[in-house]
């Protein structure tokens, strides 16, 4: 009986260890369906009993430990995916790639993307006039809007080089609308310096000209 439940829980181990918790309690049933024949079949061979207690506790045991552990695991991973991307990719894009991790490839994909850059207009004239706690508030307001629109559009911003942002349309996930997506963000970037809030005293007057970035 010993026996039995030892090797029962190294197979369930083995076997559920890298499983999504559905996988798992299917799989947990069917090696507990598996057992109970085996034992039957055991016991009219050979006429000999083996008590199920033990092997099924230990059996119930391991199956909710294991599925417990792999659920707190994944909602670990996801967790930490949304936190490291959510700078980066629309939310909506985000929970995408978590219900389809298979698009995502290491080493990339060769496809058609649309690239879109900006870069402020005068932005060397716009820095020599301001102290750097003006700046770097300044420079906070505008690609905190710039990566706002970016990422309403399902955009993936890159990197960001000091005033500059590098981001593209239709990847990770694809969008036949990538073009469009990218003309969208760009209309409505040159709209931001109109809206001259969150920057008071020297700063706001430069809102409208750091809104006219260069396309590519």
């Amino acid at each position: 009986s010993i026996l039995s439940a030892f090797i029962l829980c190294l197979i369930l181990t083995f076997i559920i260890k890298d499983q999504s918790p559905l996988m798992s309690v299917l799989i947990g049933f069917i090696l507990l369906s598996i057992s109970g024949t085996a034992n039957a079949v055991f016991f009219i061979i050979t006429g000999k009993y083996i008590e199920l207690l033990t092997p099924l506790l230990s059996f119930f045991l391991t199956f909710a430990g294991l599925t417990l552990l792999n659920l707190l695991l994944t909602e670990k991973e996801k967790r930490f995916f949304r936190n490291a991307f959510s700078h980066y990719i629309s939310p909506d894009v985000i929970n995408d790639l978590i219900e389809h991790p298979d698009r995502l490839h290491l080493g990339g994909i060769k496809k058609h993307l649309t690239a879109f850059f900006t870069d402020i207009e005068g932005f060397s004239t716009i820095s020599e006039s301001l102290d750097p706690t003006e700046l770097v508030a300044l420079l906070n307001i505008y690609l905190s809007e710039m990566s706002n629109i970016i990422l309403e559009l399902k955009g993936t911003i890159d990197k960001y080089e000091g005033d500059g942002i590098i981001s593209f349309f239709g990847a990770p996930v694809d969008f036949e609308d990538h073009a469009r997506r990218a003309c969208l963000a760009a209309v409505r970037i040159k709209e931001v310096g109109k809206r001259q809030r969150g920057c008071s005293g020297r700063c706001s007057k430069f809102i409208p000209q750091m809104a006219r970035p260069g396309f590519l």
